[in-house]
C-alpha cells in the first residue's frame, strides 16, 4: 500500500521541469502495473484541485481528477486523532499531518516531492521517499510490492 502526496500527482499537470513529470509518470506506471493500492486522506481532492486551478482552467482540473479514480480515500474521522497526535509530536504542516496519519493508520509508505513532508514523515517513523532525489529507490521499492 502507498500514500501518494499531492506534489507527485500535481507534477503530471503543472508547469514543472520535465524531469519531474517523467519521474511522476514512472511512479504512476509502476503503481498501475503492479496494481498497488493508493490510500490518501480525502482532503487530497481539495488540495489537488486547488493547486491545479492556479494554472489550469476549471474544465482541465475536472479532467485531471480522472487520475484519482483508483485512489482509496480515508475520511477525516478515520485519521483525525492520529493527525492531532502527530501535530504535537512532529509538528508538520496541517495538510501533511493528514497524509502522514493516513500512512501510519494503514501501514503504508509515502512518496512525495516535498522535502519537508518526507522529513516529517520519517520523524514520525513512516517510510518516506523524496521522489526528486530518490527516484531509483522509489522504483526499487515499488517493484518489491
Amino acid at each position: 500500500m502507498l500514500t501518494l502526496d499531492t506534489s507527485v500527482l500535481g507534477d503530471l499537470f503543472l508547469p514543472v521541469e520535465e524531469i519531474r513529470k517523467i519521474k511522476a509518470k514512472r511512479v504512476i506506471e509502476l503503481v498501475e502495473e503492479r496494481e498497488i493500492e493508493i490510500y490518501n486522506p480525502k482532503i487530497f481532492i481539495v488540495e489537488f484541485m486547488s493547486i491545479l486551478r492556479r494554472f489550469l482552467s476549471k474544465e482541465m482540473v475536472e479532467n485531471a481528477l480522472q487520475v484519482t479514480r483508483s485512489i482509496n480515500f480515508l475520511e477525516e474521522g478515520e485519521i483525525f486523532a492520529i493527525a492531532r497526535e502527530l501535530s504535537l509530536e512532529v509538528h508538520p504542516r496541517a495538510i501533511d499531518a493528514y497524509f502522514i496519519a493516513t500512512a501510519k493508520l494503514i501501514d503504508s509508505f509515502i512518496i512525495s516531492n516535498d522535502k519537508t513532508m518526507v522529513k516529517n514523515s520519517r520523524k514520525a517513523g513512516i517510510e518516506a521517499y523524496y521522489l526528486i532525489e530518490e527516484h531509483g529507490r522509489v522504483v526499487e521499492r515499488l517493484r518489491e510490492l
